[in-house]
Formats: structure tokens, C-alpha cells, sequence
């Protein structure tokens, strides 16, 4: 799945655009999925600006299921 496919899951999901920044600014309190150079990065941030559950991915597609299925998990709480 690349990022379009991700952003259409996530809306069909129900998931409110402010839980989450693909390639773009965020708050805190927000799932992050950002390209970095040659590498994908995902991480949660929290009110202090941290990083938290920090992965790097390769490719786009691995890191896009990361990010869906960590959202998924969060709609479930």
C-alpha cells in the first residue's frame, strides 16, 4: 500500500485527521509517517515533543501497514 492508499483507509476508517501527519507538520499527540531521505520514518510524539515508538522502514509500502495497523489499534481504545 503507498500513501494515497493509507490516506483512504484511514478516512474510510473514521480515523480523525488530527491523530495523525503523513509528510507534513504535526502536534503533539500525533502518529507521524514521514519520508527522510531514503528512508520512512513513523513514530508517536507526545506533549513534550518526543519521539516515541520510533521505526525506520525502507520501503514505503511496509511502512505505511506500520502506520495503519497502529491507528487501527488506537480506534480500538
Amino acid at each position: 500500500m503507498k500513501i494515497e492508499e493509507l490516506k483512504k483507509k484511514l478516512s474510510a476508517m473514521g480515523v480523525p485527521n488530527r491523530y495523525y501527519a503523513i509528510n507534513t507538520s504535526y502536534l503533539s499527540n500525533t502518529y507521524v509517517l514521514q519520508k527522510n531521505y531514503n528512508k520512512w520514518e513513523f513514530f508517536c510524539t507526545d506533549e513534550r515533543g518526543g519521539k516515541n515508538d520510533y521505526k525506520t522502514f525502507i520501503k514505503e509500502e511496509d511502512a505505511c501497514e506500520y502506520m495503519l495497523e497502529a491507528l487501527k489499534r488506537e480506534m480500538e481504545v
